[in-house]
């Protein structure tokens, strides 16, 4: 869902037309999201399907119950990080696909 919310948003803000290192800045969170979402439905299609469970980063406590699971960091590091740069390459640019910066800021908040 978060994939899909964030190629919308480069769509509606113009993410065709930016150029330069917008459009570099762009492209490599475009990429990190689209990775990111790879891995991670192969991910859960191994944990629905077979007993294969991601491994545990950084296992504290009773049995290694505390930590952070692995596709909790694909999905932070691959789809928001690359979400996140995309939203820098789209407020580089001064175009925003003809929206207003206050009315981009609205849109983001909601």
């Amino acid at each position: 869902m978060l994939s899909l919310l964030i190629a919308m948003i480069a769509r509606r803000f113009g993410y065709q037309s930016l150029k330069g290192s917008s459009k570099s800045v762009a492209r490599v969170g475009l990429w990190l999201v689209m990775v990111g979402t790879i891995i991670m439905t192969i991910m859960y299609v191994l944990g629905g399907f077979t007993s294969v469970e991601p491994p545990t980063l950084f296992a504290f406590g009773s049995n290694g119950a505390n930590g952070l699971p692995c596709d909790d960091l694909v999905s932070g590091l691959g789809v928001m990080l690359g979400g996140l740069l995309l939203l820098l390459g789209l407020c580089q640019s001064s175009s925003f696909g003809g929206a207003s910066l206050q009315l981009v800021g609205y849109l983001l908040i909601m």
